[in-house]
């Protein structure tokens, strides 16, 4: 029962793929040592009203041992909240969802100060928020398959950036600054 998941003390990865989770309970308490999450082709976001993210971003048990958040191929649609107290998370994959906007809120920053890699692939983005540029970690970022129109210039202050994959948008020109970035491959 997920009541009892907290009790796995030594569960290092989690992979609860192709079910039919819409969401997690309020008090749900993830093992602590957990480091690999995987919640692909499940129904989050399918109920609006249900806030799942929040659920594992304020989970004191695994706060600070969550590495990797796969939430692929679900129902999240709109904004999307960039997770704001996952400190040790390296890798988050949300492509293939129906989100159009990712929301920064003035604390997400300092607390994703881990994340190397960003998939925001496959989704109905119009626009990335300059704070992008903050990840300074951040070395891989796919956002592909979208509808961006333009890069922002704090992309440009991800000095780690080694992969940025963009096909399939509408960017018809690159901002000034991205010259810039001497690391792309």
């Amino acid at each position: 029962p997920a009541d009892q998941l907290h009790l796995l003390t030594l569960l290092g990865t989690l992979d609860l793929s192709f079910n039919e989770i819409k969401t997690f309970e309020k008090d749900t308490r993830f093992p602590p040592d957990l480091r690999d999450l995987t919640l692909t082709g499940n129904l989050l976001g399918e109920d609006p009203d249900a806030n799942w993210l929040n659920v594992i971003d304020s989970n004191s048990d695994c706060r600070s041992s969550l590495q990797k958040l796969l939430v692929q191929m679900n129902h999240i649609c709109g904004h999307f909240p960039l997770p704001s107290s996952l400190s040790a998370l390296t890798v988050l994959d949300v492509s293939v969802n129906h989100i159009s906007q990712l929301d920064c809120g003035p604390s997400w920053t300092p607390q994703l100060n881990s994340l190397r890699m960003l998939v925001l692939s496959y989704n109905g983005l119009t626009e990335l928020p300059d704070e992008i540029g903050l990840l300074l970690k951040l070395r891989e970022l796919n956002i592909e398959n979208n509808k961006l129109e333009a890069l922002p210039s704090g992309l440009c202050k991800c000095t780690s950036l080694v992969s940025l994959t963009a096909q399939s948008n509408q960017i018809s020109n690159l901002p000034p600054e991205f010259s810039t970035l001497k690391s792309l491959e």
